[in-house]
C-alpha cells in the first residue's frame, strides 16, 4: 500500500566533512571490486570548498516520430561521476602514489611523468555521524569505488597561495557484491564507514 511520509523529522542533513581517504589499486591477485589492495592515504589537509563530487548531465536522444509530434522514443545515458579535491600536501609519497611522479632519492628530486599512467583508487569522502553506545565517533561517506585519476599539480600566485594537487578523476562503474546480491554502480553512500587503522 502507497504511503504518505514528511520528511522533515527523519531528515538527513550532511555537511563539514571530516576527512579524505583514498586507497589505491595496484591489480594485485587478493585484490576485489571496492577493496583495493594498495596504500591507503587519509588527507585531512584540503583546501577548503574544493571538494566536489557530482554527476554529468544525463545525455538524451529523441527519436522523432514520422508521423506526430510526440516521439518514439527518448534516449537516455547517465552522466559520468566526476571527482576533485585540492589537497594542501606535496610530499613525495602523495605526488608518487596519486600523479605517477618518479623518485630518484639519490638526487633526491621527483620527475614528473612525461606521458599519462592509467591508474586508479577508491575514494571516501567522510563525515562524522554520530557516536556509538559507548561514545565513539561514527561516520558515513560517500564513496567512489573505482576512480581513473586525473590530477595535476597546480603552483600558481605562490606569494599568496600553497603549493596543491589537484586530485582529480572519473567514476568506473563496476560490480559489487553485499550481502550475497551484485549491483552496478559507480557510486555509493556507505552510512556505516569504518575508518582505517593508522600504522607506521
Amino acid at each position: 500500500m502507497a504511503t504518505v511520509k514528511r520528511t522533515s523529522p527523519t531528515s538527513l542533513q550532511i555537511i563539514k566533512p571530516d576527512c579524505l581517504v583514498a586507497t589505491i589499486y595496484t591489480d594485485a591477485t587478493t585484490e576485489t571490486a571496492d577493496n583495493p589492495a594498495g596504500d591507503t592515504f587519509i588527507f585531512d589537509e584540503v583546501v577548503r570548498d574544493t571538494t566536489t563530487i557530482t554527476q554529468d548531465e544525463n545525455e538524451s536522444t529523441t527519436i522523432e516520430n514520422e508521423f506526430s509530434d510526440d516521439p518514439i522514443m527518448e534516449i537516455v545515458s547517465l552522466g559520468k561521476f566526476q571527482f576533485a579535491a585540492e589537497v594542501a600536501d606535496v610530499q613525495k609519497d602523495v605526488l608518487t602514489s596519486f600523479a605517477n611522479y618518479t623518485y630518484d632519492a639519490a638526487a633526491k628530486k621527483l620527475f614528473a611523468p612525461a606521458a599519462y599512467i592509467k591508474k586508479y583508487v577508491k575514494i571516501d569522502l567522510v563525515f562524522k555521524n554520530g557516536t556509538d553506545s559507548e561514545g565513539n565517533d561514527k561516520y558515513m561517506s560517500v564513496c567512489i569505488p573505482k576512480l581513473q585519476l586525473n590530477s595535476r599539480l597546480m603552483v600558481e600566485s605562490m606569494n599568496t597561495n600553497l603549493m596543491r594537487l589537484n586530485l582529480a578523476g572519473t567514476a568506473k562503474s563496476i560490480a559489487l557484491t553485499v550481502n550475497g546480491k551484485t549491483t552496478k554502480s559507480a557510486a555509493y553512500i556507505n552510512e556505516d564507514f569504518k575508518m582505517p587503522t593508522e600504522t607506521e
